[in-house]
């Protein structure tokens, strides 16, 4: 078993705090728990499936990218059948999102072609400070 350094650790901590502070501010509070492809919200009886809908985080660019993982523009509710489609669909998703969310897309595709860079301890430490 590979353990991981108490470095690689703190970075993971750092990042699941920000990942939990990002899915709050965008699924719950801008999103309200409801599906933005298809209106359903979190917990509603789904009879295609039989099961009650999950809505979760979702995002246009991967989470791979720091600079766009905690953008909230990045970042939409999405039921996991519709989080399904989108990943697999990447041409249409990303024709789906510009098309309902225009200025959201404009400013992402500036942040990813910007080259910044950005420390997760320095954001980390931001969001502390607002705690």
């Amino acid at each position: 078993m590979i353990r991981r350094s108490k470095r690689a650790l703190k970075q993971a901590r750092m990042v699941a705090a920000l990942d939990a502070d990002c899915r709050k501010r965008v699924v719950e509070e801008r999103d309200q728990n409801t599906c933005q492809r298809c209106g359903k919200r979190e917990g509603e009886w789904d009879s295609e499936i039989q099961r009650p809908v999950k809505i979760q985080w979702a995002h246009v660019h991967t989470r791979e990218y720091h600079v766009t993982r905690w953008e909230e523009d990045n970042s939409l509710a999405l039921c996991d059948r519709d989080h399904v489609w989108f990943d697999n669909h990447k041409v249409l998703s990303y024709e789906w999102f510009r098309k309902h969310w225009n200025e959201r897309w404009e400013h992402i595709q500036n942040v990813l072609n910007s080259g910044a860079k950005v420390r997760v301890q320095v954001l980390y430490a931001e969001l502390r400070g607002k705690a």
